[in-house]
This record gives structure tokens, sequence and C-alpha cells, in this order.
């Protein structure tokens, strides 16, 4: 058929071949050959140079190809080392870096070009050399380190390191460098000993702590738990916790599920808790939710605190204050007994005997006249005098309107006499139901306000 320009033009008759580009594995193209000069057909040698020319044209495709897939596969490559959080290294036989990750430069406070071909004792300082160099060199050796250690490092200080080595070997096996990851720990490291200090603070405990599943069941137990509720850790972990919790108290738990689920807070309460051999005791008891990461509460832990021995002191405390109560109130009323005792004797025989002194003096003024008054008349006031005090100390010591007429006239009659001894404007309004009281009762309220406007005339 007639071959064409790319104008149209017919440009001759020839022979037309196709050669495959092979590379050696795989064919990945061809060539095709058109004879334009004449129309006859292509000889043998000629053919022979196409097979040539498509083989050698094959080969330079694919080296060409693996080279831009080379290319590319090391920038991949070299994306996904910058990427990572490692410091990642290849060193030579001779402990120089021949590789370096963006995270190494930034770790090591310097660029990726300087370090090539660097010593590694001068990137990293002598100090953290040392503590590598075994590793380093049991590597080199053929065998694989993993290890945990402590270095400084220039941009970050003292930082706890995870560092891997791995031999690069060679088919006879030799190593002819190393791969070395370094990872920092530092923050995990931290984090274990904290976990380690806070571990051996709850195992020291005196308190049980105890952590369980939002559905009850318990996950860890120390050695509080052991001696306050008598369960080994093997026999109460993977249980329900309510085997601690006595009949009149199930649901509790699931109730401060609740209430956490709803963001609240629970203080400290008191309540009961069984031990192992179905003895119940009082316990203080302390929760607080766990949360996951997202926030969501996944766990309760809770503190536990025998408060047996506090209760008894408190009942004992409440029962001697009781008691003391109780003499308080005995000695104050047989203190009141004896004041009106005292005030009747004062009454009845000072009292009295003072009337029948006036009472004769009467008498004899009666009978000697008035001219005889005069001479007593001091000695008749005197005794005026001293019987208006017998009746106010009387008074004073056992008012008898206490007893006889009750708390509300007693207290008008306190209020008077301090308002005409001591020139105090006091108000009481009385309640008549105060009347019926026990005299218990009503000799220590008399007393005790009887007290306080004592110390307003002293003090105010």
């Amino acid at each position: 058929m007639p071959l064409r320009d790319d104008r149209g033009a017919e440009v001759g008759r020839g022979d037309h071949a196709v050669a495959p580009l092979w590379d050696g594995s795989a064919v990945i193209g061809v060539v095709t050959c058109d004879n334009l000069m004449d129309g006859a057909r292509l000889d043998e040698h000629r053919l022979r140079l196409l097979e040539l020319y498509a083989g050698t044209l094959g080969h330079l495709c694919s080296r060409q190809g693996s080279t831009e897939a080379l290319e590319r596969s090391e920038k991949r490559l070299r994306l996904v080392t910058d990427a990572l959080p490692v410091c990642i290294t290849y060193i030579d036989a001779d402990h120089r870096y021949r590789f370096l990750n963006e995270t190494g430069a930034r770790w090591f406070g310097t660029s990726r070009d300087k370090v090539i071909r660097v010593h590694v004792r001068d990137v990293i300082g002598a100090g953290a050399y040392e503590k590598l160099r075994e590793s380093l060199e049991t590597a080199l050796a053929g065998g694989d380190v993993d290890m945990e250690t402590e270095i400084t490092v220039q941009t970050r200080g003292q930082r706890f390191v995870r560092a891997l080595f791995v031999p690069d070997r060679t088919v006879e096996g030799s190593s002819t460098g190393v791969y070395s990851l370094l990872l920092d720990i530092t923050h995990r490291k931290q984090a274990d000993q904290a976990r380690a200090q806070l571990a051996a603070i709850v195992e020291a405990s005196d308190d049980a702590v105890i952590s369980t599943r939002i559905d009850g069941h318990i996950l860890t137990w120390n050695a509080g738990a052991e001696r306050i509720f008598g369960y080994h850790a093997n026999e109460a972990i993977g249980r329900d916790i309510s085997i601690l919790f006595p009949a009149e108290f199930d649901g509790q738990f699931a109730k401060l599920v609740e209430r956490f689920l709803q963001g609240e807070h629970i203080e400290s309460f008191e309540t009961v808790r069984n031990r192992k051999d179905g003895r119940s005791f009082d316990a203080s008891v302390t929760v607080s939710a766990h949360c996951d990461n997202r926030g969501p509460l996944i766990g309760v832990s809770a503190v536990v605190r025998d408060i047996t021995d506090r209760k008894r002191s408190e009942k004992q405390m409440a029962r001697h204050r009781e008691q003391l109560r109780s003499l308080t109130s005995e000695l104050t009323l047989a203190e009141e007994r004896e004041r009106r005792s005292l005030a009747l004797n004062l009454h009845d025989d000072l009292g009295q005997t003072l009337a029948v002194a006036k009472m004769r003096l009467d008498l004899l003024v009666d009978a000697d006249g008035p001219a005889s008054y005069e001479p007593l008349r001091p000695i008749v006031a005197l005794i005026d005098a001293a019987h208006r005090a017998v009746r106010t100390l009387a008074f004073q010591i056992s008012p008898p309107v206490l007893h006889d007429l009750g708390f509300n006239a007693a207290l008008d009659w306190l209020v008077d006499h301090f308002k005409e001894h001591h020139e105090l404007d006091i108000t009481f309004d009385g309640d008549k139901r105060l009347d019926p009281m026990d005299e218990r009762m009503r000799v220590v309220l008399f007393r005790s306000v009887r007290e306080l406007l004592i110390n307003v005339a002293k003090h105010a």
C-alpha cells in the first residue's frame, strides 16, 4: 500500500517490519521500520540490524526507567524518614555518618550536609558516644542491638532514648555499616517513673485502693484492700464489687456510676462495707471517675478507709458528752437546791430575826414614849436596811418566783431587777409555752440569762 507523509502526499512504496523493545524481562514497546526508498523487501541483514537496534533501545529505556523509579523511591523514602519522629542514621565502619534524616538534624541542632562523613563523637558529644559505642561496635560485628540509655542531646539536654542498631550485611555476611534509630522516650520514662511512684504509694497505703470497670468488675486491688476486706488480689480481681456491699446497699455502685455519667462530682461519704468473713464495718469512701482520652467514662476508682475505731471513739465521746451534760445538769440542780435552801434559811431565820428585833424596838418606843425613839432611830434604820438586804440576797441566790410562778415570771423579775440596779434598757417578750418545761431546763435557762445580763452589766 502507498505510504504518505504528514501532508498526505504519497512518498513511495516499500516493505514494513516491526521489532519488539525488550528490556531483558518484558516487552516495553515496539520499533517499526518502513522501506520508503524502493519497493524491495527488507533483507536479512537489515532485519538483523533492526533487531539489534530494538534490543539496544529497549535496554536504554529500561535503564532510564529504573533510574527514574529509583529516584522516585528514594524521594518517597526521604519524605517518610523525615516525617518520622525518630532520629534515623546510617553509620559506616569508621563510625562516620553517611545518612541523617531531618528529625536527627533537629536533634543535633545542625543540617544534614554538615553531618555527612563526620565522626559520631563529634556530632553527639563524647559522653553520649561512649554510652553508644559498645552497641555500635556490636552491630558492626553483625549483631542486632536494642537498648535504652540516658544521653545528653545538645538541643534537648538530658534525654532517655531507645537505640536500635541494625547491621548492613553484604551477601558474604560481613557488615559494612549500621542503620541506627534513636527514639526519645523521656516522656514515657517519666510517666513510667510517675506510675511506679504512684503504684508504690498505692501499695503502701493503709487504705483500700480499688479500681473497677463501669460494670462493677474489679480491675486492681492493693495490699490495703487485702488487709481491710480479707480477700487476696487473686480472689478479688475479676469479681463484682458487690461482694463488698451489704444487702441494704445493693445498687449503690450503679447509682454512683449514673451520677458520674451525668457529670456530677461526688464528695467523700460514709457507708458500710462487708469483709470476706461476713462482718460489716463502718467505712469512709472517696470515689473518682476514670475517663479515656476522648472523654467517656471507662471505670471508677475508690479509696476505702476503715473508720470503725473512729466511729467507736465518736460514740464513746458522745456518751461522755451526754454523761457530762447530765452531770452538769445534776450539779446545776443540786446547786439550785442548795441556793434555794440557803435563800429560805436567810429569809426564814435571819429575816424573821431582824423582823422580831424591829418589832421589839417598836414596843420599847411605845412603852417609854416618843422621847425615847430618837436614840433608837439609827438602830431601827440599820435593822430595816439589813432586812431589805437579806430579802434581796435571798432573791438573788434563788428567786422564789422561779419555783412558784414559772420561767416567764422569773425573767420578768430579773429584767426589772437589772433595770432598777444597773440602769439598763431591757425588753423581755415572754412565751407562755416555755412555762411547762421541767425544772432542770428551767433552772439552766434562767441561770444562762442571768449570767448574760451580769456580763452585759460588767463589761458593756
